[in-house]
């Protein structure tokens, strides 16, 4: 009897995990489904240094939980403001960079993202502001008008706003 409720219970408990009931007693998460997440990062880079739970960390993260709980997620990073050094190459020309301590090179970490699907996109204009040209940027990082139009038009269609 106890084996026929335990096996009982098994089958309720995979159930309700792939029917978006609660996992670990708390989260929401519909196996397969897709989620749609929307990072902006704007300040200086030294913020997001050895910190799991800002900038490109927290992105790195959310790939992982995403892997983790096998559901899709559709994830865009605006970099902008204080925080577009991170998305140039060659950054000799910029002696803050060399400041104690502080590891201002993200390229390896962006590349590892962008494999698996994360999309990266900066503001035109700071390619003027900075005196650079897009292939002064990392490959792959789109070019886009105005960061806030762009962010209001992924949040209008679902997109979750994550500052960080």
């Amino acid at each position: 009897m106890k084996l026929l409720k335990f096996l009982l219970l098994s089958i309720v408990c995979v159930y309700s995990d792939a029917q978006g009931m609660p996992i670990n007693g708390a989260d929401y998460i519909t196996i397969g489904s897709t989620y749609d997440l929307l990072f902006s990062l704007d300040s200086d880079p030294s913020i997001y240094n050895h910190n799991p739970e800002t900038g490109l960390n927290y992105v790195n993260n959310m790939v992982i939980t995403c892997e983790k709980y096998n559901v899709h997620c559709n994830i865009d990073v605006v970099i902008q403001a204080d925080a577009f050094l991170i998305a140039v190459k060659t950054r000799a020309n910029y002696p803050y960079y060399t400041q104690k301590g502080v590891n201002y090179n993200y390229d390896d970490l962006i590349i590892k993202l962008m494999k698996h699907g994360v999309r990266f996109t900066t503001p035109r204009d700071n390619l003027e502001k900075y005196h650079l040209k897009q292939e002064d940027l990392l490959s792959g990082i789109e070019l886009i008008n105005s960061p806030i139009l762009y962010m209001a038009g992924k949040v209008k269609q679902g997109a979750l706003l994550i500052k960080s």
